[in-house]
């Protein structure tokens, strides 16, 4: 089964997917989860002669996905620039995020600004010129 995430840019989309030799970003297998939204609710004002809550409306709320990707490539100046471009990619104020699976099954949302949390960058992982993002990118419901 294959995986991709689509980050829509101005020009050209930015496409990441599972396999570690298809350029300079790949997600490794525990690398994403399935965007979750809860629940937004209102109620009605309490009343002294009812008990509990009734509500007014329910909502699905602004949700999340965690997307970790490994950035490698040639060069640490190489290097910079991709872990660069992600960030651009992911920053932007607004952009639509797609998750695709094995190349027939896709989804996307809405989704909102956030900047790669960058781990730890160890000895070999230098010398492979190589680092792991982990991104938790805000998300609004699809028809949001």
């Amino acid at each position: 089964m294959s995986l991709s995430v689509t980050i829509s840019r101005t020009g050209a989309d930015l496409v990441i997917n599972d396999h570690p030799d298809d350029g300079a970003f790949w997600i490794p297998e525990d690398g994403i989860t399935w965007p979750s939204f809860p629940m937004r609710r209102t109620y009605i004002p309490d009343s002294e002669a009812q008990g509990g809550r009734s509500h007014r409306a329910a909502v699905p709320d602004e949700g999340q996905t965690t997307l970790t990707v490994y950035v490698k490539a040639a060069s640490l100046t190489a290097l910079l620039a991709a872990m660069d471009e992600l960030e651009a990619a992911t920053s932007q104020f607004t952009y639509d995020l797609t998750v695709t699976v094995d190349g027939t099954m896709s989804r996307t949302w809405p989704a909102k600004a956030e900047l790669p949390q960058w781990g730890e960058f160890r000895s070999d992982m230098t010398r492979a010129k190589m680092i792991r993002g982990t991104i938790t990118i805000p998300l609004n419901p699809v028809g949001a």
